[in-house]
């Protein structure tokens, strides 16, 4: 994504916890508190190379939206809750 947005200025919109993910370059986040300290730790500690785990962290603003918001961009896409890879994750829905 951030190769991406260095070419084509684009609005990014996530939902909150997705967006700090998104800022920190950080593409797998466990929901469990300890599998995130291990992840951490062993990332830390070079034990394991994670390489599905990171991305490279844009720079750009992340536009934060929950359920229910508009994106006037797009033609009126509606967000709305898609809880999958993340729990707050969303999708965005046009009728």
């Amino acid at each position: 994504m951030a190769a991406i947005l260095e070419v084509v200025d684009v609005p990014v919109y996530a939902s909150a916890l997705c967006a700090g993910m998104i800022k920190k370059g950080i593409a797998f986040q466990p929901e469990s508190k300890f599998l995130a300290f291990l992840l951490k730790l062993v990332t830390l500690f070079g034990i394991i190379r994670l390489k599905f785990a990171f991305v490279q962290p844009i720079k750009s603003a992340v536009k934060i939206v929950q359920e229910g918001d508009q994106i006037p961009d797009a033609n009126g896409l509606q967000v709305i809750n898609a809880p999958g890879h993340t729990a707050d994750q969303i999708a965005f829905f046009t009728r």
